[in-house]
């Protein structure tokens, strides 16, 4: 009898740890993004300190939801001109693009970079059909690689140069 209360006693330790991980894993909500919040992403290589700041969201675009964003703590290097830089923005992504590259959510810090102007350029290129040609439809980190490329397609894409 005492064999069979010992086996009934692990049957229930291991039933009780079982439904804590499925409850803890169920009671992990996915956060809905807002501008400050600070996010690790899919990094390229050499760069895991990498963040990305939320500046603004631009809802029921032609391309869904938009998302203005700062990329910090890189090591960009572009051909052919000089620049070195730690922060690239404001970069505009697609909902999917964004988010499949966010990871873990860091912290909220309020947004300080100036970046309405760069939003009034985009809503002034999407009023005029053109928003596709000024937002990333791809990885965070690739669209990086693209902008070290000097690639031309992401010169129209960054809009820290108007």
């Amino acid at each position: 009898m005492r064999t069979s209360l010992i086996i009934i006693r692990r049957y229930l330790y291991s039933a009780v740890a079982v439904l804590t991980l499925v409850f803890a894993s169920g009671c992990q909500q996915q956060r809905e993004l807002a501008p400050g919040q600070i996010w690790s992403y899919d990094a390229r290589s050499g760069e895991g300190a990498s963040t990305i700041q939320i500046l603004h969201i631009e809802r029921g675009t032609p391309l869904g939801d938009v998302y203005f964003v700062s990329v910090r703590a890189l090591d960009v290097h572009r051909l052919g001109r000089k620049m070195h830089t730690t922060d690239v923005w404001p970069l505009v992504f697609t909902h999917e693009a964004l988010t499949g590259s966010l990871g873990n959510f860091q912290w909220s810090q309020a947004v300080d970079l100036p970046y309405r102007k760069h939003l009034d350029l985009w809503l002034q290129e999407a009023r005029a059909g053109r928003a596709k040609e000024r937002t990333f439809s791809i990885p965070v980190k690739d669209a990086l690689h693209e902008i070290e490329r000097d690639l031309p397609e992401a010169d129209k894409r960054r809009l820290s140069e108007v």
